[in-house]
């Protein structure tokens, strides 16, 4: 839901465009094209769900869960501003950006694409978290900026070796204070995806294809290596109050009994979702394996 700021505002801008045009065949054309394009996946996707009856578990995550996590505190909007304005400064993104507005001199289509740029960021972190990877929206809307300064670097700078030097020395700089933060945390991501894959490795070898599985607070990547389908539609408990879904988690999982669940002393608080799963594993699984901090328990038969 954070995510779609970018589709929304070129699309906008295409039919804008091609309205001025007068170009209405080609805007019928890409209405046709951009609509097959979207019943090719989604017919399938609907057969799929409707004859596994879990059209409505899809409902519930993609749209009740997503637009009530979008719509709750997060660290609140405060710390929220705090925060990102420190990374984009330490990341040089406000820089660069500054830099690219005084090469082009304010216009116009500028400050659309400024304001652009400000919405989607917006957009992309509507639910208020101080998440990294939301940032990826943002990718694609800062290539012209970039590409603006290097352009007048290379077209309007005089290359000599003392430029050469300097150029390369800065450039160095920018790029080593902007992803040091993110080099060490790409470190500690390698060794959890590794014992992710084991784990979901050693389940697909324990178990048949009709079994299913609950992973408690982790990301889905041991549903996908496991290759096996989660037994409730709470693959994964969701960033909201759990007062909204608390007895319905309960009886999902007491009614379905995964044949194994996978656990992580990392991510077990003292929620009452994380009280209910220790107490259910404790008295009806039992520990089978483990990698790094995963622990993975057999239903006792």
């Amino acid at each position: 839901a954070n995510m779609i700021s970018i589709w929304i505002f070129f699309t906008i801008i295409l039919f804008i465009v091609q309205l001025k045009k007068k170009n209405y065949k080609f805007l019928l054309k890409y209405s046709v094209y951009f609509s097959t394009g979207i019943f090719l996946v989604l017919i399938p996707t609907l057969i799929y769900l409707i004859k596994n009856n879990i059209l409505h578990d899809m409902l519930y995550q993609a749209f009740y869960v997503n637009f009530t996590y979008a719509g709750g505190d997060g660290v609140g909007i405060v710390n929220l501003g705090i925060w990102l304005l420190k990374l984009l400064k330490d990341m040089n993104v406000i820089l660069i950006v500054l830099i690219a507005n005084i090469i082009l001199k304010i216009n116009k289509r500028l400050m659309i694409y400024n304001l652009f740029l400000a919405f989607a960021t917006y957009m992309a972190f509507l639910s208020k978290r101080d998440y990294y990877h939301y940032l990826i929206v943002i990718i694609p809307i800062l290539i012209p900026y970039t590409s603006t300064v290097f352009n007048y670097v290379f077209t309007k700078v005089k290359l000599n070796i003392i430029n050469i030097a300097l150029i390369t020395i800065s450039t160095f700089v920018l790029y080593l204070s902007g992803v040091e933060h993110f080099t060490k945390s790409l470190i500690g991501r390698h060794n959890t995806d590794i014992a992710f894959a084991k784990t979901g490795e050693y389940i697909k070898n324990n178990t048949n294809s009709e079994e299913k599985i609950y992973v408690h607070r982790l990301s889905g990547t041991i549903y996908l290596q496991s290759e096996r389908l989660a037994a409730t539609k709470y693959f994964f408990i969701p960033a909201i109050n759990e007062d909204i879904y608390y007895d319905d988690f309960k009886n999902e999982i007491e009614k379905n009994k995964p044949e194994y669940i996978v656990l992580s002393n990392y991510f077990i608080n003292n929620e009452k979702c994380d009280e209910f799963i220790k107490e259910y594993v404790d008295k009806n699984y039992t520990e089978e394996h483990q990698e790094d901090h995963l622990v993975v328990y057999k239903k006792i038969k």
